[in-house]
């Protein structure tokens, strides 16, 4: 009888161990798709990151290529020589000019 409990004794324990090792050796599975699945996020993270990082710097120098434009079509001398030529504006005389005042 006392043989018997030992046996069933140690069965059981044999039994706990394998649940244990079974779920060591799902728990380790389980953390190594983990890292998997976060070195493939984390890749395509960057890639993204890089991809966004390229279109702001092309935004970039468009953006100088407008200020430069920007620059040219204001310029004094050609709003100038527009509103002379094609305006036929000119200079108001001294006699022209009205002063307000504002209370």
């Amino acid at each position: 009888m006392i043989g018997a409990q030992n046996e069933q004794k140690n069965l059981e324990i044999s039994l706990f161990g394998l649940f244990c090792l079974v779920l060591l050796v799902l728990s380790v599975m389980g953390t190594s798709l983990g890292v998997i699945v976060s070195a493939f996020e984390n890749r395509r993270h960057l890639a993204e990151l890089e991809t966004l990082r390229a279109e702001a710097r092309d935004m970039q120098v468009l953006w100088g290529q407008y200020l430069v434009e920007k620059s040219t079509w204001a310029a004094y001398g050609r709003v100038h020589d527009i509103a002379l030529t094609s305006l036929e504006m000119q200079a108001p005389s001294p006699g022209q000019i009205t002063v307000v005042k504002v209370q």
